[in-house]
């Protein structure tokens, strides 16, 4: 889950991802908003950069929101490696938002620091009330939720989507999961060797997973895993799958098979293809 590897064939396939609905829909340089402190008092990483279609103004029903959730281990990764990945999908007809969140500080003593997943949801909502706050703003109306997550952003996004689904600010249509993390210990644990290798996780953070929180009213999941993932075993991703399909929750499952967690082997890249078909298809029926 580690930023530094995973990143930059993420952000390539991102792009081609969105690149790939240019022909579908087509809107203008995006307005942007950058750097917006979702809370008082706000550390340094909690804000988000909101894009907004130039036409957005224009629109009079209701426009889909798209937040990114940036991975790297709960440890690291910035926001703003997914403002062009934003700017795209909001030239597609999206508000579309990037957030940073809380961290856990690796230099600072476990003793000495407390951060749960819940105080990275938390920032999860704040960042979407900003996000709707600025819309009304612009006098634009807000109709549903697309999240989308990678690696340790993917476990926030499906987190959120099952444990916050009551309280979510919008509804959410559906999640896009690239790389996440599905266990983070117990029956499932499948990272422990890699979180307690040279900077370690604190224990406390690992007592929630989204294998466990599944539910039958759970929004849809996009999947893509890469079946050569040394941190993510694809069986515990089956698994999680399986759990899914249990719950009658709708969910399409796209394997990498030449793919480890960066899933950016190119011979794979045809399953991004099918992933744009199924996201658009996801929007008309859950958007």
């Amino acid at each position: 889950m580690t930023e530094s590897r995973a990143l930059p064939g993420w952000i390539s396939q991102v792009i081609l991802f969105v690149l790939s609905l240019a022909t579908l829909l087509g809107f203008n340089t995006p307005q942007t908003y950058r750097n917006l402190k979702y809370v008082e008092n706000a550390a340094p990483r909690q804000m988000v950069d909101i894009f907004f279609p130039e036409s957005a103004k224009k629109i009079k029903e209701p426009v889909n929101v798209f937040l990114m959730i940036h991975g790297g281990g709960f440890q690291g990764g910035e926001k703003e490696a997914y403002d062009g990945v934003c700017i795209e999908m909001a030239k597609k007809g999206f508000v579309s938002a990037t957030m940073g969140y809380r961290l856990y500080d690796k230099n600072t003593p476990h003793e000495e620091q407390e951060l749960y997943l819940e105080d990275m949801l938390d920032d999860m909502d704040n960042a979407i009330n900003t996000i709707i706050k600025k819309m009304d703003e612009n006098g634009v109306k807000p109709n549903k939720l697309i999240i989308q997550g990678y690696s340790a952003g993917a476990i926030l996004a499906m987190l959120y989507s099952c444990t916050r689904l009551e309280t979510c600010p919008l509804e959410i249509a559906f999640i896009v999961d690239q790389s996440g993390p599905v266990a983070l210990g117990g029956t499932y644990g499948l990272i422990e060797e890699h979180l307690n290798a040279e900077n370690p996780l604190p224990g406390y953070l690992l007592t929630n997973s989204p294998i466990e929180c599944v539910r039958s009213d759970m929004p849809p999941v996009i999947i893509f895993h890469g079946l050569n993932d040394d941190i993510v075993k694809v069986d515990d991703v089956r698994a999680y799958v399986a759990k899914l399909n249990e719950f009658n929750v709708p969910n399409d499952l796209f394997i990498f098979e030449k793919s480890d967690h960066d899933l950016d082997t190119k011979e794979d890249f045809k399953e991004y293809d099918k992933g744009f078909e199924k996201f658009m298809e996801y929007v008309k029926l859950y958007g």
